[in-house]
């Protein structure tokens, strides 16, 4: 059986995973989960009132990201992830289902201008269409203060297999492009690595 694909769409918040996976699943024709989904089905469902309910759901989506990852590589299946992973807690979690599953790992790394991401953070936060789970839109919430280089390294790529770079600062049609050519290269490498094993 060929080895099945992971592939992470990762990044900092507010940097366009969710449109570049979205857009990426439909040009590969693959199936695509995101933790951000997976939380705002969960909340829709359970009560969410309070900063802390919202912190428990998040902690629950990430265990059912892993779970739905876990179960569709170990059945052959190829999975698209959209997550901001954090590095130094996610890293090994998803290395170890990589081990269990056998499966190859392509990650593409979305990026954006530092001020670009902090703007389009806070017009989130205060969108109206939002949905009310997420910590970012409490009213009581305190965002942290942390370093440019603080949160680089917290959300750092998780550089499982190939790390490609999208830079999503304009959003513009041949930086998407380039990436999916790269995609499409590291499909075609990895298989042909794994066929040579």
């Amino acid at each position: 059986m060929a080895q099945p694909l992971l592939i992470i769409v990762n990044g900092i918040p507010a940097t366009g995973k969710t449109t570049t996976s979205h857009k990426l699943a439909a040009d590969l024709d693959m199936a695509c989960v995101s933790k951000d989904e997976i939380k705002e089905f969960l909340a829709d469902r359970l009560s969410v009132r309070t900063l802390d309910d919202s912190r428990r759901i998040g902690a629950l989506s990430f265990q059912m990201l892993f779970l739905l990852m876990e179960s569709t590589l170990s059945h052959g299946e190829d999975i698209i992830v959209e997550c901001p992973f954090y590095y130094e807690k996610d890293q090994p979690k998803v290395q170890q289902i990589l081990a269990n599953t056998n499966a190859r790992c392509i990650e593409v790394y979305c990026i954006t201008d530092p001020e670009v991401r902090k703007e389009r953070f806070l017009n989130r936060a205060n969108s109206s269409e939002r949905h009310p789970s997420h910590m970012d839109t409490h009213p009581g919430r305190v965002i942290p203060d942390e370093t440019e280089e603080e949160i680089v390294a917290k959300y750092a790529p998780l550089e499982l297999g190939p790390v490609i770079t999208l830079d999503n600062t304009e959003f513009t049609e041949a930086a998407y492009k380039h990436m999916l050519k790269a995609v499409h290269n590291a499909i075609q490498y990895e298989g042909d690595a794994s066929k040579g094993e």
